[in-house]
């Protein structure tokens, strides 16, 4: 009776579990997975830098520069952001604000100044287009 290949069947399953873990530890973690496991629920990265591209039907987009420019992420319907700052891309750049947003969800949402929730709301409604909100917003949920 030939055993030799069922005692190598164990230790050659382990260290095929091994090898992705051995070549993340030697080049280093895959940044893109970490930053997006590190924004809230439901904040989806558009763009990273540069031209940003058109916000998809559906979605809230906030971007990072006026004119729909820059750093740009999409919020699904719904979703409340007390804080933008806890949004960031895959280089760890923080949106600390909105400065351009688009809203294409069926939603009307109320945009602050203030980080939960405070100062005035400005409503932005289905189909709005701000292309400069004149001060950042700090934090934006469905009114």
């Amino acid at each position: 009776m030939n055993t030799l290949p069922v005692l190598l069947r164990r230790p050659l399953r382990a260290l095929a579990a091994l090898v992705p873990a051995v070549v993340v530890s030697l080049t280093g973690s895959a940044a893109p997975a970490a930053a997006a496991a590190s924004n809230p629920p439901g904040v989806h990265i558009l763009s990273e830098w540069g031209d940003a591209p058109g916000c998809p039907t559906g979605w809230l987009c906030l971007f990072n520069a006026p004119s729909y420019n820059t750093f740009a992420v999409g919020v699904l319907p719904g979703i409340e952001l007390p804080e933008v700052k806890r949004v960031s891309n895959s280089d760890g750049y923080v949106m600390y604000g909105a400065l351009s947003v688009v809203n294409n969800t069926s939603l009307t949402y109320c945009a602050h100044p203030n980080e939960n929730y405070g100062g005035t709301a400005v409503k932005v409604k289905p189909g709005d287009k701000v292309p400069d909100t004149k001060v950042e917003w700090k934090s934006l949920r469905p009114c």
